[in-house]
């Protein structure tokens, strides 16, 4: 899985340059409100599959815009303002395969947003203080729960092992789709 995403993967990676996209509070604030125009409706998304409980998922905690929005809130921003991602700007998820392909990306990106956390918090702490749940994810028991989620999707794998392709098409329709949404934030402050 993770040899068949990595190429999209990296290519975000490399576009955003986080954490050093984020210089200032108000830089953190409209990263924040970026995430969580795509994370939620793609979360929407992914609760229209009822597959999850067969495989022991469960989307309450493991959805990161409940996340967004509290930090958003503490950070004194007003949702209503936030741009929502629809249509083509999310990723065309037609089965439950390729939903567990999407998740494997947003669950991924916890383990990343942790180290970007630790990179932000000694120069923002005060700043921000309250309004790092959504990169904070799991907090210690991220790993742990990465752990949990990567067992269920190799259970998946294991049983129905002619839906890997589909898996992989919706993890890196995910990471494109991101990557898409997140670029005019990165074009913005870079210009």
């Amino acid at each position: 899985m993770r040899a068949a995403t990595m190429e999209a993967h990296l290519s975000i990676e490399r576009a955003l340059a986080l954490p050093d996209s984020i210089q200032t509070s108000g830089d953190y604030r409209d990263w924040l409100g970026r995430f969580f125009g795509i994370y939620l409706p793609l979360e929407e998304v992914l609760r229209g599959f009822h597959e999850w409980p067969s495989w022991k998922i469960d989307l309450d905690v493991l959805g990161q815009a409940r996340a967004l929005r509290q930090d958003l809130i503490a950070l004194g921003c007003d949702l209503r303002t936030i741009e929502l991602a629809v249509g083509d700007a999310l990723p065309r998820l037609t089965r439950f395969a390729e939903a567990l392909g999407a998740l494997y990306v947003l669950e991924g990106s916890k383990l990343g947003g942790r180290m970007i956390l630790r990179e932000l918090l000694p120069r923002m702490s005060s700043e921000i203080s309250g309004a790092w749940m959504f990169f904070e994810g799991h907090g210690a028991e991220t790993g742990a729960r990465w752990a949990d989620f990567r067992g269920s999707l190799d259970a998946y794998c294991a049983a129905e092992p002619a839906e890997l392709g589909g898996v992989i098409e919706g993890a890196n329709a995910t990471f494109q789709a991101l990557h898409r949404w997140m670029l005019p934030l990165v074009v913005e402050e870079v210009a």
